[in-house]
């Protein structure tokens, strides 16, 4: 239920996301909410933090677990790398036991990621991060990848696989070569080529609106 485009550009990386999270009250009802920020940014260092996937984790939304790791202080003075490794230990215990107790959703639907963006004094450059657990055959498993160029997050993704076949603009280079004021004006246009297509098929995966946040130099 979501789709988030972040580019990792020569001076920083900028991060287009949609608004949608889709809500079950207490009478089964379900609704769209097209109001919510996807993204998290630290207020104390160039750090974007956002979750794809499951969102809401033992009755808490995920960027709760964001402002409280960002509040701990555990992360200061330590690289880029050392934060990735230091939020997933951080995160672990609460996301298995999520997706081990989650009774609700199939398997398949029955993951939780967490890209991590930005650098620290230690660091030489910008660098993107993804930690991602799911749940098969009744085991949680968990990955980690590392991100460059345009990267694509969500259920909503499917729709710029075709746009982007063959395009310049699915090379890594293209968005190395690219600044962060050229990348805030790149991002919304592929994100409404995917609204497009949402729309004409009748989807409902994410919102026709969207924030941006960057980071740069």
């Amino acid at each position: 239920m979501t789709l988030i485009l972040t580019a990792l550009c020569r001076d920083g990386i900028c991060v287009c996301a949609d608004k949608r999270y889709r809500v079950t009250h207490s009478d089964g009802k379900v609704e769209n909410e097209d109001n919510c920020t996807k993204i998290y940014k630290f207020n104390q260092a160039p750090l974007i933090i956002f979750n794809h996937g499951v969102n809401k984790i033992n009755n808490r939304y995920w960027d709760e677990f964001c402002s409280d790791y960002e509040q701990s202080s555990r992360w200061r003075n330590n690289s880029f790398s050392m934060i990735v490794s230091d939020f997933r230990n951080f995160l672990d215990n609460d996301v298995q036991n999520q997706l081990r107790n989650e009774q609700l959703l199939p398997e398949q639907d029955r993951a939780i990621g967490f890209v991590l963006c930005g650098k620290t004094f230690q660091d030489s450059k910008f660098r993107i991060k993804e930690l991602f657990w799911s749940f098969k055959s009744g085991n949680v498993f968990f990955q980690s990848k590392s991100h460059v160029g345009l990267v694509r997050s969500g259920d909503g993704k499917k729709y710029l696989e075709n746009y982007l076949n063959n395009k310049e603009s699915n090379l890594i280079d293209y968005w190395k070569r690219m600044s962060i004021d050229q990348a805030k004006k790149e991002l919304p246009l592929l994100f409404q080529i995917a609204v497009n297509e949402r729309i004409k098929i009748g989807g409902e995966e994410f919102s026709n609106d969207y924030d941006i946040f960057f980071i740069t130099k």
